[in-house]
């Protein structure tokens, strides 16, 4: 997979290199539906980020996707599928967080 699947949004890493922004904590973690079927939900990201990565990540990866609210009153995206490995190197790719701050849960 030499192809870059992911270039870098223009305008879009600069609201997150200023030095008094903190670096999310983002979470990708994996929920069987069955025994086929998977769903990759992201964890950790505000809304505004949330919205952009869904509508990229979408076209990109040709997948359905929502955004949803859990318990904590927190916005979770997810996507249909094992889409970890791609949603981290669309975080890395766009410097929305370091690689230090993406936590890869499941098998």
């Amino acid at each position: 997979m030499d192809e870059v699947l992911f270039n870098v949004i223009p305008g879009f890493e600069d609201e997150f290199t200023s030095s008094s922004f903190a670096e999310p904590e983002v979470h990708l973690r994996i929920q069987k539906r069955n025994a086929k079927k998977a769903i990759t939900i992201i964890e950790g990201l505000d809304k505004d980020t949330c919205k952009l990565a869904l509508k990229v990540l979408r076209k990109k990866l040709n997948v359905n996707g929502a955004l949803k609210v859990d318990s904590d009153d927190n916005i979770v995206l997810q996507l249909q599928g094992d889409q970890r490995s791609s949603v981290r190197e669309y975080l890395l790719t766009n410097k929305i967080t370091s690689s230090d701050y993406i936590h890869m849960h499941g098998y």
